[in-house]
């Protein structure tokens, strides 16, 4: 089991101690000087940060004195990519399922990933600020090429869709360790949760974790992205008009968005909603803080709003994965950039 370490002192000398500290978790909304000397050094030591609520702290604590800041420190070494991905094949697994077909999947991959080789660059570009073929984008185009190169992705990805080839075909049918899905699916994180019952997951009773997509930089650093995704609107020939936006007002900011958010299908755009559910275990608890604390901390949206250059974008990932030059590509979607 990993060793735990409650209160500000003691949490910030385990990172200058050199401790190998896997988990921060932050009393939510906390920006003093203490708080935010112990959030800097865990961010040099690429430690995923949780903020959370004082409940959820005091839930975790052990001695009932947290300060707002709990550590927890890894009682095991992290395998590398490398190896994770040669025990998989040892044992006949698949390490990803990526529904590479999916334009959506890629673009989103595309954007978070840029920003972690230059945070905000790819916005900058879509600006037309900076151009396409910069470094940082063509980083984050060989590290997508090599994701399929390596072996990391399923053989022929770039035929298979998210949903439900990718998710039933190799992760619900246990053929995958991983499998690329959004920040919104954390609902099979539950043992109980509708979607895995009669597969094989669900047969053989595994327990389903989430995770960020791991640094594809060499610093480590993770910059996650957010977006709508949901939005409730009435027709305009809508003849009930009052009753319908009663609705609207009801999931946008009232007990529905609650119900929604209970789904664990979306994070609320309310931040003083959070998930109330029944919490099955540990590991779901994990998931939830960790895709909490993900989309609260995003860099930028994860949807370009330029609609032509993210196609291109599209269109050129798919050619890198095919085995494509990542600068020419990236040229194609400067073209593109230019010609606006």
């Amino acid at each position: 089991m990993s060793e735990q370490i409650e209160g500000r002192n003691a949490v910030l000398e385990s990172f200058r101690s050199g401790k190998c500290v896997d988990k921060l978790f932050i009393l939510d909304g906390c920006q003093d000087g203490p708080v935010r000397t112990i959030a800097r050094e865990a961010r040099k030591k690429d430690t995923i940060i949780n903020y959370v609520a004082k409940e959820r702290l005091d839930q975790l604590s052990e001695t009932g004195a947290h300060q707002g800041v709990i550590a927890q420190v890894a009682a095991y070494e992290y395998a590398s990519v490398e190896d994770i991905l040669a025990k998989a094949k040892e044992k006949g697994y698949v390490c990803v399922a990526a529904g590479a077909a999916d334009d959506w999947v890629n673009s989103d991959w595309f954007v978070q990933i840029s920003n972690e080789f230059e945070e905000g660059a790819v916005y900058e570009a879509e600006k037309g600020e900076r151009p396409w073929t910069d470094q940082c984008f063509v980083d984050t185009m060989t590290a997508w090429q090599n994701l399929f190169n390596d072996g990391i992705f399923e053989d022929g990805a770039l035929g298979v869709a998210t949903y439900p080839d990718a998710r039933d075909q190799y992760f619900f049918a246990r053929k995958s360790v991983f499998f690329l899905t959004g920040s919104w699916h954390l609902g099979p994180t539950s043992p109980s949760n509708s979607e895995i019952q009669g597969t094989e997951i669900g047969n053989q009773g595994d327990t389903i974790g989430m995770c960020v997509f791991p640094s594809m930089s060499e610093d480590g650093k993770i910059c996650g992205t957010a977006g709508v995704d949901t939005m409730v609107a009435v027709n305009k020939d809508c003849k009930e008009k009052e009753a319908a936006m009663k609705f609207v007002q009801f999931m946008a900011d009232g007990d529905g968005q609650q119900y929604w958010v209970n789904y664990l299908q979306g994070a609320p755009v309310s931040k003083n909603i959070s998930y109330t559910g029944t919490v099955d275990g540990e590991l779901q608890q994990q998931s939830i803080d960790e895709v909490n604390s993900y989309v609260s901390n995003a860099v930028g949206n994860r949807k370009l709003s330029n609609s032509e250059v993210e196609t291109a974008i599209q269109v050129a990932m798919q050619n890198v994965a095919a085995g494509a030059d990542p600068a020419d590509e990236l040229k194609t979607v400067q073209d593109v950039q230019d010609a606006q």
